[in-house]
């Protein structure tokens, strides 16, 4: 019998969390769900934890994956995380730093997405999954807005991207980058930024302005063919 998932944390989950870091941070970068959880007993572990450590809207980044357990990417000589590496690479860039290996190793390990720092990681939607193409929540989930990723989307993105919104609002970061090119995806950070975007360049690359916050939408850090040289393009223009 599928293991069940606590239907009631869950709900407040996907109601309350959006990422990690701080949101007076600079520098946001926005992307559409946090990747892992392959089955329901990752999913439950990590609904306990976020109980646990008082069912906050942002976490600490590496706080909460070491709480989750012993993790690679904080600890000794880390290596990159994939989607990370490039995120790191447009906020360096941004501020005129190096981007060599050890510097994003060091940034990764002890700044990126902290709380009280310089970055913020969010997500328009709130559960992680392997891929877009994985979805385990129907089979253990008796709530009706999980019984699809369709009706998922429909039920969650018209509350999020209010939010999210809002976020801005008030906090007014430097930059807002959304990952993802996916016309999909495109009409939802437009909504977010709620700024008309143009395109920057002949690679899809997408800019706007909405008073000291400037927009971004680029590609995904793990598109195929994607350069460091287009991530390091976009911290230019992220400083100038």
């Amino acid at each position: 019998m599928p293991e069940p998932l606590n239907d009631d944390l869950l709900q407040q989950f996907m109601h309350t969390f959006y990422g990690y870091g701080d949101y007076d941070a600079p520098f946001w970068f926005v992307g559409m769900e946090e990747g892992g959880s392959r089955n329901a007993a990752d999913v439950n572990h990590r609904l306990r934890l976020w109980q646990e450590r008082g069912k906050r809207e942002l976490e600490d980044l590496a706080e909460w994956h070491l709480a989750e357990g012993p993790h690679r990417h904080f600890t000794g000589r880390p290596p990159l995380q994939r989607t990370w590496k490039q995120l790191m690479r447009i906020l360096l860039t941004a501020k005129g730093q190096p981007t060599d290996l050890d510097a994003l190793r060091s940034y990764q390990k002890n700044q990126l997405g902290r709380v009280g720092g310089e970055s913020c990681l969010v997500e328009l939607f709130p559960l992680p999954s392997p891929s877009t193409g994985h979805w385990l929540y129907g089979d253990h989930s008796a709530l009706p807005e999980l019984r699809s990723r369709k009706r998922y989307r429909q039920a969650l993105a018209p509350e999020r991207i209010r939010h999210l919104h809002a976020r801005i609002l008030v906090h007014r970061p430097r930059a807002v980058i959304f990952y993802s090119t996916n016309a999909r995806y495109r009409r939802w950070w437009q909504q977010v930024a709620r700024a008309d975007f143009e395109q920057a360049g002949e690679e899809p690359l997408y800019r706007a302005r909405d008073g000291t916050t400037q927009f971004i939408i680029c590609k995904h850090p793990v598109a195929f063919g994607v350069s460091n040289e287009y991530f390091q393009r976009i911290g230019r223009m992220v400083r100038s």
